[in-house]
C-alpha cells in the first residue's frame, strides 16, 4: 500500500523532475532516496512522539506523591522539580530563579549551614558514585510556622544527577518532642 502522503513525498523529492525531463536512469535511485528520506521522517516523528509521551508520563508519576522532588547537579543546580516542591517554594516564599541552587533556597531557609555542606559533599560522591544516599531531616523556621523534613538523596542510574527527596516530617517531630517532655 503506497498513501498519498507517500506519493505526495516521492512526487516533491525530484521524481517529477526525472519524469518531465525525460531522465528515467535516475528515477529509481529518486524513488529510493526519497521513501529512504520518507522512512526516516516518519521514524524521527514516531521517536518524538515517544519522547512527548514518556516526558508525560514522568511528570504524571512526579507530580503524582506527596514528597517534594527535585533533581540537582553534582553543584546543586535544580533541574527538574514536581507540583509538591513549587508548592513548598511557594509557601516559604522562596523567590523564582533560573538556574537556582538547592543550597542556597535552604540558606535562605536559614537551615543550618552544616547541613548545607554535608549535602554539598554528598551530591558529589553521589554523583561520583562513591556513596549509594544520603539521609538527613531539616528543620525550616520561617514567620509563620516551624517544619521538619526527612530529606533523601539518591543518585540517578547512569546520569549525573542526584534526586532529593523531601517529606513533611513535622507531625512526628512534634510527636517524639511531647513523648521526651512526658517522660522528664
Amino acid at each position: 500500500d503506497i498513501s498519498i502522503e507517500i506519493v505526495t513525498e516521492i512526487m516533491c523529492s525530484g521524481v517529477a523532475n526525472c519524469v518531465l525531463k525525460n531522465n528515467l536512469v535516475k528515477l529509481p535511485f529518486v524513488i529510493e532516496r526519497a521513501f529512504s528520506e520518507f522512512k526516516e521522517q516518519k521514524k524521527r516523528f514516531l521517536d518524538e512522539n515517544q519522547l512527548r509521551e514518556s516526558e508525560l508520563f514522568k511528570d504524571s508519576i512526579l507530580n503524582s506523591v506527596t514528597a517534594s522532588i527535585v533533581v540537582i547537579n553534582a553543584e546543586g543546580i535544580i533541574k527538574n522539580t514536581n507540583r509538591s516542591w513549587h508548592r513548598f517554594e511557594v509557601s516559604n516564599s522562596v523567590e523564582a530563579q533560573h538556574n537556582k541552587s538547592i543550597y542556597a533556597i535552604y540558606q535562605s531557609l536559614n537551615v543550618q549551614q552544616g547541613i548545607i555542606e554535608n549535602m554539598q559533599t554528598a551530591a558529589l560522591s553521589i554523583t561520583k558514585g562513591d556513596l549509594d544516599y544520603f539521609y538527613f531531616d531539616v528543620h525550616i523556621v520561617n514567620e509563620q510556622d516551624s517544619k521538619w523534613y526527612a530529606v533523601r538523596m539518591n543518585k540517578i542510574k547512569d546520569q549525573p544527577w542526584v534526586v532529593l527527596s523531601q517529606t513533611n516530617i513535622t507531625q512526628r517531630k512534634n510527636a517524639e518532642n511531647l513523648s521526651r517532655s512526658n517522660e522528664e
